[in-house]
């Protein structure tokens, strides 16, 4: 049991940094500048991308033979997360961290189509290429060693 929770919270860790590496190659390279500092936390994660990653492993894997099934439940999982996360943002820190309303087809600016789709297609990507890869990379190391590590 210690074993899988350490595998699922290295995975969380993971997935936020990629997440966060991910968001600000995108904002630096629309901004034409560099950024680093994006989402709530200082430091080089963003736990919002690692929630939805595990979110997608545990419950979407079951649609993993079906890529379509999985990008159309994928983009819902992802869409409900992002509002949820920024409605909470906002509720907590009396703040927007990101504002759709500008872009087309949004729901009160705290999703919008376009990212939701980019999420769809960003969730295959993981579930067929990054993930395994990352899994069997995890899976190479002896349990104890796993645990040591996610207790930092």
């Amino acid at each position: 049991m210690i074993y899988k929770v350490s595998i699922l919270f290295l995975l969380f860790m993971i997935y936020s940094i990629l997440g966060w590496l991910m968001e600000i190659t995108y904002v630096s390279f629309c901004e034409k500048r560099f950024t680093y500092n994006r989402g709530v936390l200082i430091g080089p994660y963003c736990p919002i991308y690692g929630i939805g990653v595990i979110t997608i492993i545990l419950f979407l894997n079951k649609y993993y033979e079906d890529a379509f099934v999985l990008f159309i439940m994928a983009t819902i999982v992802c869409s409900i997360i992002e509002y949820i996360t920024s409605y909470l943002l906002e509720k907590v820190y009396n703040a927007r961290w990101w504002d759709y309303s500008k872009k087309r087809y949004h729901i009160n600016g705290r999703i919008c189509l376009s990212n939701a789709l980019a999420f769809g297609v960003a969730s295959l990507v993981v579930m067929y290429v990054i993930h395994p890869f990352i899994i069997n990379f995890l899976y190479t190391f002896n349990s104890n060693i796993i645990i040591i590590i996610s207790s930092y």
